[in-house]
């Protein structure tokens, strides 16, 4: 399994999402397409899905994935 760091300063901690929290990537996702839309790449439907965040989340931990 690949450790990534955490970035922690005074006002922000700033990691990689747990598996745990695939579900509030899809929300947040899902909230923000619209406001993300005009400098985003256009994704496949399975981006806005749980399972899709899951995978992704996975495939990070394990070095699989550019993050």
């Amino acid at each position: 399994m690949k450790i990534l760091p955490n970035i922690i300063t005074k006002q922000l901690i700033l990691r990689l999402p747990k598996s745990t929290e695939a579900k509030l990537m899809r929300d947040f996702v899902i909230k923000n397409k619209q406001h993300f839309l005009p400098w985003e790449a256009i994704q496949i439907d399975d981006y806005y899905t749980e399972n899709y965040w899951l995978e992704r989340i996975e495939q990070i931990k394990i070095g699989r994935a550019h993050v």
